[in-house]
């Protein structure tokens, strides 16, 4: 028995209709989480604006400031990096592992004894996934 043309159509009607509303959600989820990572984003800018304000109020800073300094700094590099993770985005680490072509990008080769030939020794810049 051939199937009707009718009935073909109204499938794939609905299949396209669902093809649709599943990629408008998941586009509504994604929007979700950009506005997140942005607000994060945004916290982390208005800690720095904060500190800004504040060093630009000393004059000649003394030593125990610079080491406050430093100590805000790393506060709001972690800020940043706890954003960063909640959207899923993480470091890859690198040093020690064996060269992959797929993951890594080589600048530079040095002869060294401590360790075997492509082992990575040192990182220029740090990768990561998303």
């Amino acid at each position: 028995m051939a199937k009707d043309p009718f009935m073909e159509r109204s499938e794939k009607l609905l299949e396209a209709f669902d093809f649709a509303d599943a990629l408008a959600e998941q586009e509504q989820q994604h929007e979700v989480e950009m506005r997140s990572l942005l607000l994060s984003c945004l916290e982390v800018m208005d800690s720095f604006d904060r500190f800004f304000a504040h060093v630009e109020a000393v004059s000649e800073p003394i030593l125990e400031q610079r080491c406050n300094w430093l100590n805000t700094f790393r506060l709001i590099r972690r800020q940043l990096e706890l954003a960063l993770q909640k959207a899923g985005v993480t470091p890859i680490p690198c040093i020690g592992d064996l060269v992959d072509a797929e993951i890594h990008e080589i600048v530079e080769v040095k002869e060294t004894e401590a360790v075997d030939d492509e082992v990575i020794i040192e990182e220029v810049r740090r990768g990561y996934e998303w």
